[in-house]
């Protein structure tokens, strides 16, 4: 963080890291529909072709190598789900 006038600090947002802001640890992929750790998530390759303005930004890309798809934060966790 930095100082800037009158006492107000600033912080530079690149080291936020907003798949672990959350207390939600998991994410389920659209497609497959398998959950992950977040921290098991590809990076999302082409986002800003992937997700069109006004939707839920994903938490990462599915690792599964016949998958590929974006991945959500999970609301809920279901019993058998593969992690």
């Amino acid at each position: 963080m930095s100082a800037t006038k009158k006492g107000t600090t600033t912080m530079d947002t690149s080291e936020i890291d907003t798949r672990t802001s959350t207390t939600t640890t998991k994410a389920r992929c659209q497609n497959c529909d398998q959950e992950w750790d977040l921290d098991d998530l590809d990076a999302i390759s082409h986002l800003f072709e992937r997700v069109a303005p006004g939707e839920i930004m994903p938490a990462g890309q599915c690792p599964d190598p016949d998958c590929g798809a974006v991945c959500h934060l999970s609301t809920r966790s279901e019993p058998g789900t593969a992690a």
